[in-house]
């Protein structure tokens, strides 16, 4: 989709940050594959300082007509001007705004699931709040009004304007941090959403699902090379139905793990990413949810193996591995791999895990970014697995998702909100997706998708069993499988009205998108067909 992101609105820094989803990451992606390079870092977090030197070894006169478009705006997005600078003191600042109009429509009239939730629907308005100092340091956060978790599926709310103080989300900014650095290292404290891949139907280590990560970032990068060390303060949180749950399925697990409980979660993460060549791109990721416990200085250390502290007690293991291969211009061929456990024979015989489920996933793509005159067209294909048990862990405060407490005035209540932090749709998941579009930088692009997925039984939320049965489910698992069919459409469009005065951007977007699922949330018989329609105004002044 083309961005409307209000990073859009920057200053002149080499530690200026991206956040996730941002339009720069697809158009450097773009500019590399034509100028004969591997994909840069899929980590998307990085500083103007990081893409500068991404940028360096590409030949802006060797790329086409769309590519030197490409190659102009990410310029244009790294180094734009502020609303205040000091020269002598190298202090900078702005803040603007985003108003943005946003409607969806709907024809389900049962329970129906809705694409756009609520982290990918836009708040009405935004006012980023961002200020640096020299090239080295820069913050930002973002003031917000929107309607809250709740109003999302209620048929009384219709568009993202909040009909009174009740349907007001409270609980902002859903992103602010401040940030230190440059292209060759950063140190980065604060609240955003994060991801770590290139899958286009998600990530298996740690994806963009949840609304914001409370994180503390540090790391160093070189042009072939980069370094990232992650750690991520989580809500621990467990309801008493949820407790008795895990107790029944598993008293012995979940007592061991309970014993001297203390309400703590915290995600520890480390990533190598290195290019090899100009085809070849390699990332690996290992990580520990550690929880029950409060986390200790060692698992700061940012060349330990976290599986090698072979703390069960306490912890649950992540190990991601990631390639990106370019056999030719403009096309990428990748993959990825995420595994929490894995009975090996030798393990089997000497331990008699027979009954201890494998907990993995992983997926396979192919991308192609043509260009053609002004644009690029665009195409992908992809395959996603997960087992029944990816994520899914000896006990809530080990396993992989996050947990926010929204507080609710306009239901009167204070739902939790759980999303997975691998994959987006968890464990337990098959599913093929196509995709054709087009990209004209900074102008318009759209994409048409179709997504074909099977899920079973199991969810991120399901009590971790230890038995020959769960060792020996497979996806999709259970009974009843829902498979859905989905076709969706997303367009947008660069306005350009003479009334439109040059200081404001106006994009016009329209979402659209069908839904065809059998068997939902795994109950039999239950069909659910539902076109969604999302249009959307946006100006940025």
């Amino acid at each position: 989709m083309f961005s409307i992101a209000t990073a859009a609105w920057s200053v002149p820094s080499e530690a200026r940050y991206f956040s996730t989803g941002h339009e720069v990451y697809s158009l450097l992606r773009a500019v590399r594959l034509e100028a004969g390079r591997a994909v840069p870092w899929t980590s998307e977090s990085l500083t103007s300082g990081e893409i500068r030197r991404l940028l360096q070894p590409v030949e802006r006169s060797d790329l086409s007509v769309a590519g030197r478009a490409a190659y102009d705006r990410v310029r244009e997005l790294i180094d734009p001007d502020p609303l205040y600078r000091e020269t002598d003191t190298g202090f900078f600042g702005s803040i603007n705004a985003q108003l943005a109009l946003e409607s969806y429509f709907n024809t389900a009239d049962n329970e129906t699931e809705w694409l756009k939730d609520y982290s990918r629907r836009l708040p009405l308005l935004t006012i980023p709040v961002e200020f640096g100092l020299a090239r080295s340091f820069y913050a930002r956060g973002d003031l917000l009004l929107r309607n809250e978790h709740a109003t999302v599926g209620d048929p009384d709310f219709l568009t993202n304007v909040p009909t009174g103080i009740a349907s007001i989300d409270f609980q902002f900014p859903l992103s602010a941090y401040a940030l230190a650095g440059g292209d060759t290292w950063f140190a980065h404290l604060g609240r955003d959403q994060l991801r770590w891949g290139s899958g286009r139907s998600g990530v298996m280590v740690l994806g963009d699902e949840p609304d914001y990560y409370e994180f503390a970032r540090f790391g160093v990068t070189t042009e072939r090379f980069r370094y990232t060390g992650l750690v991520v303060d989580l809500e621990a949180r467990m309801s008493s139905s949820e407790e008795e749950a895990f107790r029944a399925v598993n008293q012995s697990e979940f007592e061991r793990y309970n014993k001297d409980r203390e309400d703590a979660k915290t995600l520890y993460l480390h990533r190598f990413e290195l290019e090899l060549g100009n085809r070849v791109s390699l990332a690996i990721s290992e990580g520990s949810m550690y929880g029950t416990r409060r986390g200790t200085l060692r698992l700061w250390n940012p060349l330990m193996i976290y599986h090698n502290f072979f703390d069960s007690d306490h912890a649950s293991a992540m190990l991601g591995v990631e390639f990106n291969v370019r056999p030719a211009r403009h096309l990428n061929i990748y993959g990825e791999w995420g595994m929490n456990q894995f009975g090996t024979t030798f393990k089997r015989e000497a331990y008699d895990t027979d009954d201890i489920p494998d907990a993995f996933g992983f997926l396979l793509g192919a991308e192609a970014l043509v260009p053609t005159g002004p644009r690029f067209m665009t195409g992908g294909l992809e395959f996603a697995y997960t087992n029944p048990w990816f994520g899914v862990r000896e006990h809530p405060y080990t396993t992989w998702h996050w947990r926010r407490r929204t507080i609710s005035n306009l239901k009167g209540s204070r739902p939790v909100v759980t999303r997975p932090i691998g994959y987006r749709f968890g464990p337990d998941t098959m599913l093929a997706r196509f995709d054709i579009g087009y990209l004209e930088p900074g102008i318009r692009n759209g994409v048409l998708s179709l997504t074909y997925r099977l899920r079973g039984e199991n969810t991120i939320e399901t009590p971790y069993e230890r038995s020959i049965a769960a060792a020996s489910a497979r996806t999709p698992s259970g009974d009843i499988v829902e498979r859905s069919l989905i076709t969706e459409l997303s367009v947008s469009e660069q306005l350009g009205f003479r009334w439109i005065p040059d200081s404001v951007s106006a994009v016009l977007r329209a979402d659209l998108a069908f839904l065809r699922i059998t068997n939902l949330n795994n109950q039999e018989g239950v069909l659910l067909r539902d076109l969604q329609i999302s249009p959307a105004l946006v100006l940025q002044f």
